[in-house]
């Protein structure tokens, strides 16, 4: 008997697949699994009310659709199905998830078709299917013309679309030419198909018109479907209706349903009340693009920044914290792991940093790897100890090993401050602990803010210095190791500020390096080096080469063996006269693009420097590969020179120079106990403050002008 109803079951279905099949008994409550076939592997019938309870309760039903799948499930519900024999329209859209993944939207359908045996026992067969993959099967059976006629439309016509979804051959003609003039339109004859072309062309969609009694998938189905998909949901639909039921109203604005339009179709009303919400729609949108982060839903940097504003000035008796955190090194993150495991940590660190406790009253991304909160915190501290927990549960969370994220932290913030400028401070104590391994938590404090204010005048002003030539060039010597007479000398910069003094180069360089300036300074020292040269030159003072740094960035400048060249040519100097010197960081990751660089350097004729040799970037494959003439060894040599070690190590240097066919000079020499050494080893040139320290061009001029003397006699 079964298997004769099966057989007429399956001339309902047409070929569908399902991935689960059960046919209750409706007389005693029982049911059966059956193959994905329809076949009867064995006749075993159990109690259906407890499988549909399971399932219900179970970890794999979405909590949000657990009612309607109990009551859709009932044996009341069924018998009703049954009584009615209305069977297309009896279908349930959920969420569920396979074994142990994620949920996924709107992917199941569940269908019901009633029959029943000789004796007059009804069953119903209840079968599950995974709905995006009936949509694809029915997208590869639309008929070919049909298909690239949709496609066409959407290539040919550029205005709003709109979706008419409805089984009436005449209605659905009838509101196409109604709404033809205005939108492009695209037209669906049931619910299925309807979804296929709005997942096929959400972006372009602006609205959607359907019928609620529909074959296949009705409407209410339909409503379900868009709802339950975020990639769908934010298009409005009206609901086109015959009769006029607060019931089905209900049902419908429950459903996602913004408005009901009456058949028949007036075509003023119905054209003024889709641009009305396609209007309001769109804004809407537009307001939540600018207002929250795509990946993380947390607030934009913007929409943080007025949100946080207003809440501060509604709240001024309050205490409040401002927390910026960050992840170190991400972009590596992304490069060995992939952007999926990347955007997954993003997403749980801004979980975990919106979830921080309950004082958080605003979360946003600052950018990047970057979130800021606002923190209440009347009667609440943020501690280190408190956020270094925070950080620690996020780290076990991923599968990043050893993510190194930190935070920063302005403890008490000023109401009358805009937020922008608090972050700026936040990000100045974040950025303090950069590079600093272990360090994961600082916070704001008068020290910094002394710091920053000190920053923001140099910043300010350093473009004022360039132009008023406020900097200075410095001049300290180098001399032979072993005789002792002058043979060269380097290139600093100075910088008498007019309200904070004389800056030492230890702070404004970083600054410079940092904002991109360090080029111009470069380039300044360059072109005075080449004009005092000149004006040596035709004083008849015998000069001696001078060696001026470069750094990374002045390599990255378009014209920067131009810029060099110029003032070379400008003032006729031989190119010996300058030696350009480099460091070994700068050929940290780029080794042979910038090896190219410094060779057609050598190749004009400069010589080439390597400084700070031996502070930890030391690399035999840059000695091998860069074109070199001096090695300059760091001054931290000096400052271990009683260490037997370090000796050693220096004495290395030298050889390894010498057998390279390098000339060595020794920075920070400072007594004759490092000189006596440094000649021992065969250390070729010493600069340091045993000799001099740097002099002003005028004083270095007399030094050159003295050194001229002392060799003549």
């Amino acid at each position: 008997m079964i298997n004769r109803m099966i057989d007429r079951v399956m001339q309902h279905l047409m070929g569908r697949y399902f991935h689960e099949i059960l046919c209750v008994a409706l007389s005693n409550g029982t049911y059966m699994k059956l193959s994905e076939n329809l076949e009867v592997c064995e006749e075993h019938w159990e109690d259906a009310a407890s499988y549909f309870d399971a399932f219900a309760k179970g970890p794999l039903l979405h909590d949000d659709d657990r009612s309607a799948y109990i009551e859709f499930t009932s044996l009341n519900h069924l018998m009703q199905i049954c009584a009615e024999g209305t069977e297309d329209r009896n279908q349930l859209i959920y969420k569920r998830r396979w074994d142990e993944r994620e949920y996924t939207y709107c992917d199941v359908v569940m269908e019901v078709v009633c029959q029943s045996d000789e004796a007059g026992d009804s069953y119903v067969f209840l079968m599950e299917r995974n709905l995006t993959e009936e949509m694809d099967a029915y997208r590869k059976n639309l008929s070919e013309h049909e298909h690239m006629k949709q496609k066409d439309l959407a290539k040919a016509d550029d205005r709003r679309a709109i979706l008419i979804v409805e089984d009436n051959n005449l209605e659905r003609d009838l509101l196409a030419d109604i709404l033809s003039e205005h939108y492009k339109v695209l037209k669906a004859c049931n619910g299925e198909e309807g979804l296929n072309l709005l997942q096929e062309h959400v972006n372009r969609i602006a609205c959607i018109i359907l019928d609620v009694f529909m074959p296949v998938m009705d409407g209410y189905a339909f409503m379900r479907a868009v709802k339950s998909d975020p990639m769908l949901s934010h298009v409005p639909m009206i609901v086109a209706t015959g009769h006029d039921s607060v019931d089905e109203e209900l049902k419908c604005l429950n459903l996602g349903a913004v408005d009901f339009v009456v058949k028949p179709y007036q075509p003023e009303v119905i054209l003024s009340r889709i641009g009305g919400i396609i209007r309001l729609m769109e804004t809407s949108v537009a307001i939540s693009a600018v207002e929250y982060d795509e990946l993380t839903g947390l607030h934009t940097r913007q929409a943080f920044f007025h949100y946080a504003n207003l809440y501060l000035r509604r709240h001024r008796d309050q205490r409040f914290a401002l927390l910026i955190s960050d992840i170190d090194g991400f972009k590596g993150i992304n490069e060995k792991y992939g952007e999926t495991v990347g955007n997954d940590v993003l997403k749980l660190t801004a979980g975990y940093i919106k979830a921080l406790n309950d004082k958080v009253v605003l979360a946003g991304r600052y950018g990047g790897a970057q979130y800021v909160c606002l923190v209440e915190c009347t009667d609440y501290e943020l501690k280190e100890d408190l956020l270094d927990a925070i950080i620690d549960k996020i780290r076990s969370a991923t599968p990043i090993r050893d993510l190194q994220i930190k935070m920063g932290v302005y403890p008490d913030i000023d109401h009358d401050m805009p937020i922008s400028l608090l972050c700026d401070r936040t990000l100045l104590a974040l950025h303090s602990i950069n590079k600093q391994y272990g360090k994961t938590c600082a916070f704001y404090d008068r020290e910094l803010q002394e710091k920053q204010e000190r920053e923001q005048i140099i910043e300010m002003s350093m473009r004022e210095a360039y132009d008023n030539e406020q900097f200075l060039v410095y001049y300290q010597p180098k001399h032979d190791a072993q005789s002792g007479r002058l043979v060269g000398a380097e290139a600093l910069i100075r910088w008498i500020h007019p309200k904070l003094g004389f800056l030492s180069p230890g702070e404004f360089i970083p600054i410079f390096e940092k904002n991109g300036f360090i080029t111009y300074a470069d380039f300044y020292i360059w072109n005075h080096t080449c004009k005092n040269l000149r004006k040596w030159l035709d004083r008849g003072i015998p000069v001696v080469p001078i060696s001026v740094n470069s750094s990374r960035r002045d390599f990255d400048y378009p014209d920067y063996l131009k810029m060099i060249d110029q003032p070379v040519n400008e003032n006729q100097l031989d190119p010996n006269y300058l030696h350009i010197e480099v460091t070994e960081s700068l050929f940290s990751d780029r080794l042979e693009e910038l090896g190219h660089m410094v060779q057609s350097c050598r190749d004009m004729g400069f010589k080439i420097e390597l400084d700070d040799f031996g502070t930890g970037y030391s690399s035999l494959n840059t000695l091998g590969i860069l074109p070199l003439d001096v090695m300059k060894l760091d001054m931290s040599f000096m400052k271990q020179i009683g260490n037997e070690k370090k000796v050693r190590v220096l004495a290395s240097c030298i050889a390894l120079a010498k057998s390279l066919g390098l000339h060595t000079v020794a920075e920070g020499v400072e007594t004759e106990e490092q000189l006596n050494l440094l000649r021992s080893l065969g250390c070729d040139r010493i600069q340091g403050f045993y000799y001099s320290k740097p002099l002003p061009e005028d004083e270095f001029e007399q030094y050159m002008i003295e050194a001229l003397q002392e060799k003549r006699d």
